[in-house]
């Protein structure tokens, strides 16, 4: 689900019990004049001069400032908490604020501004769709086709760790994965 309510922003957010992902970290707390909650963030130079990446970048935060009540902003010299969009090996965050610097890697292999959402998803907290606990009454998970080392992406989590809100299931999520997604033989590792 790419739309945050503030509501649901706010339990992710908050102290209790219902938030998205129950494991431990930090809030993004910073707020601007407005109310939104602040992500300072930076570029570093090696994508700087990647045309397509920094476009991929400037549209993919740019959507998620439009839909949310979140507002990713350039960070300041002033700013503890930050992301650090690099070119590393692969398409990856972590998930929820990690404090300090946390990093954002986007390889060149990464498909545009829907893997810029996915992963400032998860920089805010959001897993992936297939990782709820009732993912198993809408798709099933076949580990035979996954590449050795990637099973962990496809973990279910329990009703205690995660909350998704009452919201229905989203196959067409950011946050939701393609059916051949790690596959070790162009099989489908997800199916409906």
């Amino acid at each position: 689900m790419i739309f945050i309510e503030a509501r649901m922003w706010e339990s992710i957010q908050g102290g209790s019990v219902e938030k998205a992902v129950t494991i431990v970290f930090r809030r993004w707390d910073d707020r601007t004049a407005d109310g939104l909650i602040r992500i300072p963030f930076y570029v570093t130079p090696d994508i700087e001069m990647s045309e397509k990446h920094m476009n991929s970048i400037i549209a993919g935060l740019g959507v998620l400032n439009a839909v949310s009540c979140v507002k990713f902003e350039p960070a300041t010299p002033y700013d503890r908490n930050v992301i650090k969009i690099f070119k590393g090996v692969g398409c990856l965050a972590s998930v929820g604020m990690q404090g300090d610097t946390q990093k954002m890697s986007l390889s060149d292999t990464c498909p545009g501004v829907g893997m810029v959402e996915h992963e400032a998803m998860h920089a805010l907290g959001i897993w992936h769709e297939q990782s709820r606990p009732d993912r198993d009454d809408y798709v099933k998970i076949l580990e035979e086709n996954i590449i050795p080392g990637q099973e962990t992406n496809f973990y279910k989590f329990s009703k205690d760790q995660v909350e998704s809100f009452s919201s229905p299931y989203d196959f067409g999520s950011i946050m939701h994965y393609y059916s051949t997604t790690f596959s070790k033989n162009g099989e489908r590792t997800i199916e409906r």
